[in-house]
């Protein structure tokens, strides 16, 4: 690979959309080497919205007919109709000359939607090409880590990253790195890992949501903020942190942090498909007004997003603000068959539950939430709380000392409160 594309590569790393399309203009795509090079430069347009097709900014010897409906759906997948996208990268593997490009694309699609179902479809279907295409290798071993980090492979995650470090991108390795560390409770060693990705790479997007992930679990909401703040004045450009912004003023639990959320949401940016499909999910639960727009426009979203579980859990969470259960429970069910444990999806079942008053199913539904994500200290907090309700407070008790125990940040408020409901139901019983 040439410097140029090097450059490009690296300002895409950084989001830095403009330099990206200023190097473009001297980058002429010869290789299969190349296409990563070229999906920067579509995604660099699609995030500042050039409006130039890809004809117009592509060059080089590889810019053949087939490839040029490659580069269009891909703009598709990152910016217009990803479902789209996805028919379009499946036609493109029944031609024989660019079949590769077309699992390609459908691999890239199936780690962002985060749909196993799919992972694990494209996977056996990319098999018989890992040894003909070395683009289409590296791919599959980002997918691969994805699919493990989706279904929670605690056990064969260390090995897994360590076969397939040499073949998966420095980005999809941190990930899937640092979260396992961080779900296994490893907390320094996954700081360890970011800090020298970092001294290695730089600051990148994936270091930035990396870093926030880990933060999110050590830090009160406040300080959380503090930090992101802090990060967005030098890397403005990292959506994700917008995203994550929200999310923090949301947790701070007052009115005037539930606004501000909401108007920190709306600087997320919607050129980009993914940006807008988060975008959508957090408004599905923060305005009400906003979760009626999702239903009106329900058969349009559901065309562009339905393979993506997040989506439906959006929906769901839509459904649930106008009170339509069996509407939201189907949506919750088409995450979760999806992908099996897909956690959003089954907390956002189990709250459904208690709301409607199925405690015992809310019970069940917490119960394998924790058995997924043991280290979820806010898990076992609802869990808690629908065990209180049940009356069953000895097992309540159990979980709320493992919550205590926990060494990640826990609103004390919310032990305060368990702790005196379990207390007062006991004294109720008792009496």
């Amino acid at each position: 690979m040439d410097g140029r594309a090097s450059e490009i590569l690296t300002a895409s790393r950084f989001e830095n959309w403009r330099r990206v399309l200023d190097l473009s203009r001297s980058f002429s795509a010869q290789t299969p080497a190349d296409i990563p090079v070229v999906a920067a430069i579509l995604d660099s347009c699609a995030a500042v919205e050039c409006r130039r097709s890809a004809k117009e900014i592509l060059r080089g010897k590889l810019i053949t007919p087939q490839f040029s409906e490659f580069a269009e759906a891909w703009i598709d997948f990152r910016a217009r109709n990803p479902h789209r996208a996805k028919d379009r990268f499946e036609a493109l593997t029944n031609d024989a000359r660019v079949s590769w490009l077309g699992i390609y694309g459908l691999l890239c699609y199936a780690i962002e939607s985060e749909n196993v179902e799919i992972l694990r479809s494209t996977l056996e279907k990319s098999r018989s090409l890992q040894n003909e295409e070395e683009l289409v290798e590296a791919k599959i071993a980002d997918a691969t880590l994805t699919l493990a980090t989706l279904t929670y492979d605690v056990d064969r995650m260390p090995g897994l990253i360590a076969s397939l470090q040499k073949k998966a991108s420095k980005g999809e390795t941190l990930f899937a790195a640092t979260t396992d560390l961080i779900r296994k409770d490893e907390l320094s060693t996954a700081k360890k890992a970011i800090n020298e990705y970092v001294a290695q790479f730089g600051y990148d997007h994936a270091a930035a949501q990396a870093d926030v992930d880990h933060g999110a679990v050590l830090l009160s909401p406040r300080d959380l903020l503090s930090e992101i703040d802090r990060r967005l004045k030098r890397n403005g450009n990292y959506w994700t942190l917008r995203f994550e912004r929200a999310s923090a003023l949301q947790e701070l639990g007052d009115a005037s942090g539930a606004i501000a959320s909401i108007e920190a949401a709306k600087a997320i940016p919607v050129s980009l498909a993914y940006a807008r499909l988060q975008r959508i999910a957090f408004m599905a639960r923060e305005s009400r007004e906003y979760a009626e727009q999702i239903i009106s426009d329900l058969d349009a979203l559901t065309g562009m997003y339905q393979d993506y579980p997040l989506f439906h859990v959006a929906a769901a969470e839509a459904f649930v603000s106008r009170n339509n259960s069996p509407r939201a429970i189907q949506h919750l069910d088409t995450a979760v068959r999806q992908t099996p444990r897909y956690l959003r999806a089954i907390l956002a079942r189990a709250s459904l539950a208690m709301k409607v008053g199925d405690i015992s199913e809310a019970i069940r539904l917490y119960s394998r939430a924790a058995s997924i994500d043991q280290n979820n200290v806010f898990v076992r907090i609802y869990f808690t709380h629908a065990l209180i309700v049940a009356k069953a407070f000895a097992e309540a008790k159990q979980q709320l000392t493992k919550v205590r125990m926990s060494r990640r940040y826990v609103p004390l408020e919310h032990i305060e409160q368990l702790d005196r409901l379990i207390n007062e139901g006991e004294g109720q019983k008792g009496g």
